[in-house]
């Protein structure tokens, strides 16, 4: 294991910064299908360096008096984590938590402010939309979607990604109306989006 857990429990209490919710409304939400965000530390850094991360995981059981949740975040610091992974936590490493149907009605693509973002590849060179991510949303008005021309893509996420109108993309509500955490390989369904148009390039001066 390459991280381990803030005990946020402890931390409420000495830091002004993490107020957790109430503990009785915080235990109504940690159920099975609900969100739950945790606070990630790398273990395997070089010397001196604190890698933290905060990142989202939906409930998938309770079980031997623990909580396993899986994860709908794309990792940034810990690059061995990855999504779909399971993580195992107890109530005292709860940062904060959503109940699922309130994610749900938020993120109804038939808003059609809906955002999401496409990597640079996509917008200036007009390369296809190979793969798709939708994690839990960190944006305004953001779908949770992230397209990328290729899977590589992701591992430099979010390095060069573009917010963009989810409705300028040629896909249909049904298409992407699906849970957070899915992850799409477009490789045998190539979808062109025709988002060219919005690409402006970076001016050189400062």
């Amino acid at each position: 294991m390459s991280y381990t857990l803030y005990n946020i429990k402890f931390l409420s209490k000495n830091s002004g910064r993490y107020i957790r919710p109430e503990k009785k409304a915080l235990f109504s939400i940690l159920k099975p299908g609900n969100y739950v965000q945790l606070m990630l530390r790398t273990t395997n850094n070089k010397p001196g360096f604190i890698g933290i991360e905060k990142v989202w995981v939906v409930i998938d059981r309770f079980e031997k008096s623990q909580y396993f949740g899986r994860l709908i975040t794309i990792p940034q610091v810990i690059k061995d984590l990855k999504m779909g992974d399971i993580i195992p936590f107890v109530y005292d490493y709860v940062l904060g938590a959503r109940p699922g149907a309130a994610m749900t009605n938020r993120l109804d693509m038939g808003n059609s402010d809906m955002r999401c973002l496409v990597s640079e590849q996509i917008l200036s060179l007009g390369q296809p939309i190979g793969a798709g991510i939708r994690e839990m949303p960190t944006l305004y008005k953001d779908s949770g979607w992230r397209f990328f021309h290729d899977e590589n893509e992701i591992a430099q996420f979010p390095k060069d990604m573009h917010s963009v109108p989810i409705k300028s993309l040629n896909f249909t509500r049904e298409d992407l109306d699906i849970p957070l955490g899915s992850i799409m390989n477009f490789s045998n369904q190539t979808i062109k989006a025709d988002i060219t148009k919005l690409w402006m390039p970076r001016s050189s001066r400062a």
